[in-house]
C-alpha cells in the first residue's frame, strides 16, 4: 500500500506509511475544525484512524492557536474549551501501538467515541517482535462502534 502522495521526504524509510497517513489525518482534523465544518454540521460523525494521528499530542497547541487573535479563527472557536469540545465530537480508532498513546488519546477524545482499529494486512501486521498492542479492555469499543454506526441493538456472534 502506498502512502499519501506529495512530499518526497516521506518516501525515505517508508515514512509515507509509517507517519504519512497520520499526517493526513492530523491535517484533515485541523481543517475540519478551523474551517468550521463541524460547527456547520453539528450531527456529522467522522471517525479517524490511528487515534487521529498527532492530534492528541498537539491538541494543547491547537487550543492555544484557537484562543489567539487570528483572523481565521471563528468567534465560536475562540471561546474557552471550544477546541476541546470539537475534538471530543470526533471518533477515533484505537490503533495507536502503545499504552501511552492510548492514554493520551483518552484524555483528548471522548472515551465513548473510541472504536477498535486495525491495520489488517498492513505494514505493521506482524507485531510478534514489537511490544504488545495497547490494553483496550477497559473501553466499551463494541458498544461505541454500534453507536457510531447507529446500530445500538446489533447482535454480534
Amino acid at each position: 500500500i502506498d502512502g499519501p502522495v506529495g512530499d518526497p521526504r516521506l518516501r525515505r524509510f517508508e515514512l509515507d506509511v509509517v507517519v504519512g497517513f497520520n499526517l493526513e489525518s492530523t491535517l484533515a482534523i485541523c481543517t475540519l475544525i478551523f474551517g468550521g465544518v463541524l460547527a456547520r454540521h453539528p450531527n456529522l460523525d467522522l471517525c479517524f484512524p490511528s487515534g487521529g494521528g498527532a492530534i492528541p499530542f498537539v491538541s494543547g497547541r491547537l487550543a492555544a492557536a484557537a484562543a489567539a487573535p487570528r483572523p481565521w479563527v471563528s468567534d465560536e472557536l475562540r471561546s474557552r474549551g471550544a477546541l476541546e469540545r470539537a475534538l471530543r465530537r470526533l471518533w477515533f480508532d484505537t490503533h495507536v501501538h502503545d499504552d501511552g498513546a492510548l492514554q493520551l488519546l483518552q484524555r483528548v477524545a471522548d472515551p465513548g467515541h473510541l472504536v477498535f482499529g486495525t491495520n489488517f494486512a498492513g505494514w505493521d501486521q506482524d507485531q510478534s517482535k514489537a511490544a504488545s498492542p495497547p490494553d483496550t479492555s477497559m473501553l466499551e469499543l463494541t458498544v461505541n462502534a454500534r453507536r457510531l454506526l447507529r446500530r445500538p441493538h446489533l447482535c454480534v456472534r
